[in-house]
C-alpha cells in the first residue's frame, strides 16, 4: 500500500476561525475530510478533538489513545491528515512512523509534543513527517498551520516554540528541573518514565513535584498541568 499525501492540517475553533473567508474555509472543508488524532492524554486528545470539530464540523476525525490502535488505523486507512503523539502506551510514535517508512506507506503526519528537543525535529524530518508543533498551541496558530499545510508548506517550529516558552518560564519562579518535569507531566508521563527520562531518583521526583504543586498552589498532577497553562508556562 502506498500512499500520497494530502498536504493540509488541522485548524482550530472559535472566534479565530472567523477570520477565513469562505474561499478559504471551503477549502479547509475539503482537503480535510478524514483525520486521525493519535493522543494518550485525555486533556490534550479531548481539547484537540473540539477544536477539530469546530473548524472542519463535516470532517470524519477517528481518535486513538494507544500505539496499537494507531498503527492499525494507519496501516489500513489513509487520512487527509494525522496528529501523532509521539509517547503513546504499547508502541512509541517514532516506532509507527519507522515502520510506515519500512513499508512504503506515506501519511500526511504532523508529531505533536510537549518535548523541547530539537532531536525530535531532526528525527522527524527523516521520516518524512510534515511538522512539528507544540501540543500547547492557540487557535488562532492551529488555523496559520492547517492553511500552510494546505499550501504544501511544512511545519517545523518547535524550537522557537520552545525558547519562547522557556523565556517566558524563567520569570516563573520555577527552577530549570523543575520546568523539565512539568514539561513531562504535561506529557502525561507518570512516574517511572519521568525518573528515567530525566535521569533522577523517586525521591527527587517527588520533592520537584512538591515544590510544582506548592507554587503553583494545586494539589494534583492535572491541575498543576492545567494551571501552568493558563498561565503560559508550558
Amino acid at each position: 500500500m502506498n500512499r500520497q499525501p494530502a498536504h493540509g492540517q488541522n485548524g482550530a475553533p472559535t472566534p479565530a476561525c472567523t477570520g477565513l473567508g469562505s474561499d478559504e474555509r471551503g477549502s479547509l472543508s475539503e482537503a480535510f475530510q478524514s483525520l486521525l488524532l493519535v493522543e494518550d492524554h485525555p486533556l490534550f486528545r479531548e481539547g484537540l478533538h473540539r477544536a477539530l470539530c469546530r473548524l472542519l464540523p463535516e470532517a470524519k476525525v477517528k481518535i486513538a489513545s494507544t500505539g496499537l490502535d494507531a498503527r492499525q488505523h494507519l496501516l489500513n486507512q489513509a487520512f487527509d491528515l494525522v496528529f501523532l503523539d509521539l509517547h503513546l502506551p504499547e508502541i512509541s510514535g517514532f516506532a509507527i512512523l519507522e515502520e510506515l517508512q519500512t513499508r512504503g506507506i506515506t501519511q500526511p503526519i504532523v508529531i505533536i509534543t510537549g518535548v523541547a528537543d530539537s532531536m525530535i525535529v531532526q528525527r522527524a524530518r527523516t521520516l518524512g513527517v510534515l511538522g512539528v508543533v507544540s501540543k500547547r498551541i492557540d487557535n488562532r496558530r492551529l488555523t496559520d498551520l492547517c492553511l500552510r499545510l494546505m499550501r504544501g508548506e511544512t511545519l517545523f517550529e518547535l524550537e522557537r516554540h520552545w525558547l519562547e516558552a522557556l523565556r517566558v518560564a524563567d520569570g516563573s519562579g520555577l527552577t530549570r528541573r523543575e520546568l523539565d518535569v512539568l514539561l513531562k507531566l504535561a506529557e502525561g508521563l507518570e512516574n517511572g518514565p519521568i525518573c528515567e527520562q530525566l535521569g533522577m531518583s523517586h525521591s527527587t521526583l517527588r520533592t520537584h513535584l512538591t515544590s510544582l504543586f506548592i507554587k503553583l498552589q494545586v494539589g494534583n498532577r492535572t491541575a498543576c498541568v492545567v494551571k501552568a497553562m493558563r498561565m503560559g508556562w508550558i
